[in-house]
């Protein structure tokens, strides 16, 4: 069978959107000879096609040549772009080479209110370093800025690449912190080009794969690793995403009742109740274990010198003397337990002491520990093995996940208890405390310490000194 050709009628009587829907099949196959083949035959009939038509040319056709043809047969016959038809413009003068003429056509779309995908951007941001363009490069960098787009891990790595060859300090360490600020971890590949970008023959900067021990110590650098806090703004965004999240179930105003409340109050520790007690309980005769949660609560307050934690129960396990079992091996029949003498001596004891919070049912008790760590601020840690894949709250803020990712390994101790209780023996209770350095790319008085997002679990750190006098030690 020869080559597939498209049913067109001859071009004098072919309709504009007959002669786009043809290429837009070239499109879908990825048939650029195709495309234009027609383009060709029908470019000198002296109209234009449509927009789409364009669109769908561009976005087949990969040789800047061909590109720049489609590109001046829109504007001789004065087809406006739209915003996608100025990305694939923008992107075919960057395969040409054409960089700034690129540019001026994302600064001709902004005056027209034309703004493409960050990709645009980035993809000429990346292409003036690979140029080794600075001007060009910081050009793109400031529009970014300037629309609030946030640059992606490998345009800051070619930004630091290009402060790198150029001998640039200074713009080097705003990218390296640009780059330390984006998240926790970076990929392997950046990791890589890190370390060949920034060796230089006078040892001024020195790159070199470490570890880190348990209890922050570089072994290259010797750097003592920190701790990283959240913000003032950052405890500020959580407490007003999770009150968000709280009034589409109409439990704001109980969960603003309840922070007026935690603020009275000092707490080292809370506890996710429900987490605790059905910890190990999955077994055939599992249930709801109030003792688990006293376990926790005695334990705590031993380690806060005596002063009790705060205990979060949803109300249905303080309401009445039948409470639910949702454990995986109750049966249908069997998804209510009687509250034991023993248990509501427990209960009977945390009200009194004043130190426990009920949630009304129709709210999500994780809420409640969550916020609680919020108003009590750096030092509250809270005890649960809820991983919280529910709870990223929406935010528009793309730093919102960074540091509710931060909150989690700082303000959360995950627990365990040696065994369910099932033999009638009192289970022992191990803690995991969070390390005492953040396991995050970080800033040291000696340079900077880039984690590697891998799943190794021996974590793997890049070790970057820069001096600005003499040479850097290894």
């Amino acid at each position: 069978m020869g080559p597939r050709r498209d049913k067109l009628p001859p071009s004098s009587r072919a309709s504009a959107s007959a002669l786009t829907r043809a290429f837009f099949g070239c499109a879908k196959r990825k048939d650029a000879l195709r495309a234009m083949r027609l383009f060709d035959d029908h470019a000198c009939s002296g109209t234009a096609f449509e927009r789409e038509a364009y669109h769908a040319i561009l976005s087949v056709v990969e040789d800047g040549e061909s590109a720049g043809r489609v590109i001046r047969h829109m504007r001789e016959h004065g087809v406006p772009s739209n915003e996608a038809t100025l990305s694939l413009e923008v992107r075919a003068l960057v395969r040409q080479g054409e960089l700034h003429q690129a540019l001026l056509r994302l600064r001709e779309g902004e005056a027209k209110a034309l703004i493409p995908r960050k990709s645009t951007f980035s993809s000429l941001l990346r292409a003036f370093c690979q140029e080794k363009d600075v001007k060009g490069a910081r050009s793109v960098a400031e529009r970014m800025r300037l629309l609030d787009m946030e640059p992606e891990e490998a345009d800051l790595v070619e930004m630091i690449q290009l402060m790198a060859i150029i001998g640039d300090d200074k713009g080097l360490e705003a990218q390296l912190s640009a780059l330390q600020q984006m998240g926790p971890r970076l990929h392997s590949s950046s990791m890589d080009a890190l370390e060949s970008a920034v060796h230089v023959p006078n040892g001024r900067r020195i790159a070199m794969r470490a570890t880190v021990d348990a209890a922050g110590k570089c072994s290259n650098c010797g750097a003592q690793l920190k701790s990283i806090g959240m913000s003032t703004d950052e405890w500020k965004k959580l407490e007003r995403s999770l009150l968000d999240a709280a009034q589409t179930s109409r439990a704001q105003d109980d969960l603003l009742i309840f922070g007026d409340w935690v603020r009275r109050r000092s707490y080292r520790f809370i506890i996710d109740g429900a987490n605790a007690a059905y910890r190990n309980q999955n077994y055939e005769g599992g249930r709801f274990s109030y003792n688990q949660i006293e376990l926790l609560r005695v334990e705590l307050r031993r380690l806060a010198d005596g002063a009790e934690p705060l205990i979060i129960l949803p109300a249905r396990y303080l309401a009445s003397d039948r409470i639910p079992n949702h454990t995986r091996r109750a049966t249908r029949h069997d998804r209510g337990e009687w509250v034991t003498p023993e248990e509501a001596v427990y209960v009977a004891s945390w009200k009194r002491s004043g130190n426990l919070w009920a949630c009304p049912d129709r709210a999500d008790d994780d809420w409640y520990w969550m916020y609680a760590t919020a108003v009590q601020g750096a030092e509250a840690r809270v005890l649960t093995n809820d991983v919280l894949r529910d709870h990223i709250m929406k935010d528009d803020d793309p730093s919102f996940y960074r540091f509710f990712q931060r909150w989690k390994h700082r303000h959360i101790i995950h627990f365990d208890f040696d065994c369910a209780g099932s033999d009638g023996s009192s289970p022992k209770l191990l803690l995991d405390r969070p390390p005492s350095f953040s396991h995050e790319s970080q800033k040291s008085e000696a340079g900077w310490h880039f984690l590697a997002d891998t799943k190794n679990p021996e974590m793997e750190w890049l070790c970057f000194q820069q001096s600005t006098s003499g040479s850097c030690e290894a």
